[in-house]
């Protein structure tokens, strides 16, 4: 990328505009940057506000956000081993709801409608962009961070990366409209099947069941996104939104997103549920007894 400006820059988030050769069109890149030491970039509610305010601005009538032409999601880390995203960071999730206390149950349920609701929001927000986006998946793509791939319109990924939809070994069920959209990206007997296991599953399946356009090695993954890019780029930026919209409205009558309304009430029904509470209980030990292993292993 040439002539790369930073418009905004936060502890959650970098976006940059730049552009291709003497185009005088924009490539949108927005890094995710909440990695912290491991580079994993842990979703949070302030995240997904800035990538809903991102996005809007990019769907506004601004100079610079008419003439960007496409947009690329990574993470700030994707080509020296970071991940794209592990998804909602697990004490907001599992913190959201789950108090017993009578007189901070009410509390409780509008922070997790909060929650479910701004990411519903998010996906809404990335998938109404006019320009074309591009998912750029790298190391790990889970829960959240897969509906938020699936609300884009191309993805490629390293094929060391890992996918996951762990919610419900979290005792919850996947929300912020991830169902509709996996249904519409790889059908409902697959889309049942990963939900309802919350099994891991790799880049080469995502690719084989049509979630991803490419998977390559770790180390060709940004010159592959920079060629797709530029093949978009040498494209009419009128004539790839107009056939995005068209092709939204098309899968948009083969699939509705707006029934994941029903996201929050479900999400806080399952905070609340005891049996749901013990699951998330026992994935929490397990993910806890695996950590300490791997500390162990590493002295």
């Amino acid at each position: 990328m040439e002539n790369e400006k930073l418009i905004r820059k936060t502890e959650n988030l970098h976006v940059t505009v730049s552009t291709l050769d003497s185009s005088k069109f924009y490539v949108a890149t927005i890094s995710l940057a909440r990695h912290g030491k491991e580079q994993h970039n842990p979703m949070t509610t302030p995240m997904l506000r800035e990538l809903i305010s991102v996005a809007r601005f990019l769907s506004s009538d601004d100079e610079i956000a008419r003439m960007v032409k496409v947009v690329v999601f990574k993470g700030l880390h994707a080509f020296s081993g970071g991940s794209f995203t592990v998804g909602m960071d697990l004490g907001e999730v599992t913190n959201a709801g789950s108090n017993s206390e009578s007189h901070n149950v009410q509390n409780s349920k509008r922070t997790a409608t909060e929650t479910v609701d701004v990411g519903a929001q998010m996906a809404n927000a990335v998938e109404n962009i006019p320009a074309v986006t591009i998912a750029c998946i790298s190391r790990h793509c889970i829960g959240g961070g897969v509906v938020l791939a699936s609300a884009c319109d191309l993805r490629l990924a390293s094929l060391d990366t890992i996918f996951s939809i762990p919610e419900i070994k979290i005792g919850i069920p996947l929300a912020f409209g991830g169902n509709p959209r996996l249904i519409r990206d790889i059908g409902v007997v697959r889309a049942r099947e990963l939900v309802m296991t919350g099994r891991k599953f790799s880049a080469e399946d995502a690719l084989h069941y049509g979630f991803l356009n490419h998977a390559v090695p770790s180390q060709d993954l940004e010159a592959k996104m920079r060629a797709l890019v530029l093949e978009l780029m040498c494209m009419s930026r009128l004539t790839l939104r107009m056939t995005k919209s068209a092709m939204n409205s098309i899968s948009g009558q083969m699939v509705s997103i707006g029934h994941s309304w029903s996201d929050a009430s479900q999400f806080v029904a399952a905070t609340l549920d005891p049996e749901s509470r013990q699951v998330a209980m026992r994935y929490a030990k397990e993910m806890t007894s695996r950590t300490e292993t791997r500390m162990k292993a590493k002295l």
